[in-house]
């Protein structure tokens, strides 16, 4: 890392930046240390340090902007970064996922799913 003033938190595996164009205040990210595309490349060494340093930055988060968190994982087309990452953002305690999602793509809120539907999915997932 270039910019050593960027760097929150690391541990032998992983390490947590401020993103250069953040979208709220603590926006940042967390990625491996190694170079990898794909989650599945990762150790269990490194998967493990991966995961408790997002879970140490998304607490350390919620606590100094009294906020939820949304952590999502970057990956394939959307994403700027040729390695895997997870974007951690900082959200008003009034926002939930859902009213987020639904508002962001056009869809309900809240609709269950028939039967029909469900298993026609978990079976494209199995």
């Amino acid at each position: 890392l270039n910019e050593k003033f960027r760097l929150i938190a690391e541990n032998q595996h992983a390490f947590s930046i401020i993103i250069k164009e953040p979208l709220l205040d603590g926006h940042c990210l967390v990625l491996p240390k190694r170079h990898v595309t794909h989650l599945k490349e990762l150790n269990p060494e490194e998967s493990k340090d991966l995961h408790d340093l997002i879970a140490q930055v998304r607490e350390k988060i919620e606590q100094e902007f009294n906020s939820n968190s949304l952590v999502a994982l970057n990956g394939k087309k959307v994403a700027t970064q040729e390695h895997i990452h997870y974007q951690i953002l900082p959200l008003p305690m009034e926002v939930a996922i859902r009213s987020l999602v639904s508002k962001t793509l056009g869809v309900p809120e809240r609709r269950e799913a028939s039967k029909d539907e469900t298993m026609k999915v978990a079976e494209k997932l199995r």
